[in-house]
């Protein structure tokens, strides 16, 4: 018996493959109707319609879209999802796509699909169309104002033996909503007793932090650790930033959700390749950083440096953290945001990975004072942070008496440099050897 996970929205899933008939069976609901208003009545302060639009919650009892999973003529919910039909057909879609390169047989139509890894037993054909019972009561929370259902993440230790990818939910008083983020649970989690903690602040995987949340498997370290296979031994934080006023920036504004990589089966999914420019490697220095603020471009990170403290908090006592060996890294805003939050909280991070985002002067005074470890990373194509500002903040670094300084640049690479650095095995070789 072979088991695989699978991350799917809302829960972990173990999905147990034998010769024995066994069905997953995916359906996508008609129509239903949606307010703001909780499960019991309570009414949801959303912050505008729009807000209301992507986190609004189902009727009480009703489902845009579930998965269940049957074997030996037992059925069990493993994963429904009260949000609209539109956002659960694509990820409908992208399972049945994995599950038939894993050697399953779908049939069926858009709203009624299984997949079967037998030879059409009776048992599969007889279960088609049936409705399972809805499953257990969930949890209810009060992290926000009105109580809100959610369903409970905890560490699995039947799943031990293998990554865990679960959702920890918050109240965000930044945007006035209730918000999730991925916390990674490496292999054999049990086993341990400390963790190291990577904290890893993104950019264009913006969304609502709920049905967009998946976006953030696009990049980094959580990419690697959860769609590329990668043993990597840290608990990994990734939140994900408010779209605030850039959802209509192209790469946002057309993305889609069948974009997402997903983690197979069987094998990993094929790694995007690195962006082109017909600009020649130059290697230019200079320049003065532009006339970015400290908290470097608008509608960053710095706007929820007090919610990023409070879910490192939440791991380190609920996963394990290791206070002494929690790192944080970022891409672009995410390079920026790295580098604010070890200059404002240098106590809290025993080394830093900004990656094409550069210090504005002001903030690199602390890190010195603190000695932390620093390793940036640029692109020497890169034109949407070009490499001739970093060399103010990385050479003040240096002449406050900094003694641990990296700064690589890569030449060939455009924006995109992050693909290279999380894809290797230095970065995170360099992260374990700090410690506080």
């Amino acid at each position: 018996m072979v088991r695989t996970v699978y991350k799917i929205p809302y829960l972990l899933i173990l999905l147990i493959f034998s010769p024995v008939a066994s069905v997953v069976q995916a359906e996508v609901g008609g129509v239903t109707t949606y307010d703001c208003t909780a499960a019991g009545g309570l009414t949801r302060q959303i912050k505008s319609e729009e807000h209301c639009e992507a986190e609004r919650l189902a009727t009480p009892g009703m489902d845009a879209c579930r998965v269940t999973y049957v074997k030996e003529g037992v059925s069990e919910i493993l994963w429904r999802a009260r949000n609209n039909a539109a956002f659960c057909y694509p990820k409908v879609q992208n399972l049945v796509s994995t599950l038939e390169a894993s050697g399953f047989s779908c049939t069926g139509e858009d709203k009624h699909i299984s997949c079967d890894d037998s030879d059409k037993s009776a048992e599969s054909a007889d279960f088609v169309g049936t409705m399972p019972e809805p499953p257990p009561p969930e949890k209810t929370s009060n992290s926000g104002p009105g109580a809100i259902t959610i369903t409970p993440s905890e560490p699995s230790e039947e799943l031990d033996p293998f990554p865990q990818l679960l959702r920890e939910t918050y109240f965000s008083a930044v945007t006035g909503i209730e918000r999730d983020y991925f916390v990674y649970l490496p292999v054999d989690f049990q086993e341990r007793e400390h963790w190291p903690v990577l904290l890893f602040l993104g950019n264009g995987e913006r969304g609502d932090g709920k049905s967009e949340l998946d976006f953030v498997m696009a990049h980094g370290p959580l990419y690697e650790a959860w769609v590329q296979k990668r043993d990597l031994p840290f608990v990994i934080v990734a939140p994900q930033l408010p779209m605030y006023d850039m959802g209509e920036l192209p790469y946002i504004k057309n993305r889609k959700f069948a974009d997402i990589p997903w983690r197979l089966a069987e094998g990993t999914p094929n790694r995007d390749k690195k962006f082109a420019s017909a600009d020649p490697m130059d290697g230019v220095p200079g320049s003065t950083p532009d006339q970015l603020g400290i908290e470097g471009p608008p509608s960053g990170w710095p706007l929820h440096d007090k919610e990023l403290l409070d879910m490192l908090d939440t791991v380190g006592k609920k996963y394990r953290g290791d206070s002494k060996r929690t790192y944080i890294t970022g891409l672009s805003y995410g390079g920026f945001g790295a580098w604010y939050m070890a200059s404002k909280y240098p106590e809290r991070f025993a080394a830093v990975n900004p990656i094409v985002g550069y210090a504005h002067p002001e903030l690199v005074d602390s890190i010195a004072v603190h000695q932390i470890p620093v390793w940036c990373f640029a692109g020497g194509r890169d034109n949407v942070v070009p490499v001739q500002y970093f060399y103010t903040g990385m050479n003040l670094l240096e002449q406050l008496g900094h003694d641990d300084v990296r700064f690589t640049v890569e030449e060939d690479m455009n924006h995109d440099v992050w693909t290279r650095v999380y894809a290797g095995e230095d970065i995170y070789d360099w992260l374990l050897s700090q410690t506080k």
